[in-house]
């Protein structure tokens, strides 16, 4: 008995929904740069959706486009592909997820740079629908 409610509760401890993604650490130089000039520095950092507990993290972006990206529901999602690239003055984010319970949804976002967010359409491929959804930086 004993031994069932600590293994409940360190679950809880670890997967609760009060508890906060972990920190990330960014590479040296990809700090995130809320209101940068550069679309691609703009965008780094956490980000957070209003309606409910996702996060997405974007921890660098390569020259070529490839991303490090991480999610969060509020435990860790698995990123299977993440691209960034400067569209003008925009940056436009393409991030697809595959895990348990999101084989293969898709964010498709678009930094506003007079609103600092990010803003566009998640594709939910269990339901085939798409919304639209905003992430507001996340002051952590």
């Amino acid at each position: 008995m004993t031994l069932a409610f600590l293994g409940i509760w360190a679950f809880r401890r670890t997967r609760g929904p009060d508890r906060q993604p972990p920190a990330i650490q960014h590479p040296a130089g990809d700090e995130p740069a809320a209101r940068s000039t550069d679309p691609l520095k703009a965008v780094l950092g956490r980000w957070r959706r209003p309606d409910g507990g996702y996060v997405l993290e974007i921890i660098h972006v390569r020259p070529d486009g490839r991303a490090e990206v991480a999610y969060f529901n509020p435990a860790p999602i698995h990123v299977s592909r993440a691209e960034v690239k400067a569209d003008g003055s925009k940056a436009v984010a393409l991030v697809e997820l595959r895990d348990v319970n999101y084989p293969g949804c898709l964010y498709r976002l678009t930094y506003d740079p007079a609103d600092d967010q990010l803003r566009g359409d998640y594709f939910q491929a269990a339901l085939e629908q798409t919304f639209e959804v905003v992430f507001v930086r996340a002051n952590e």
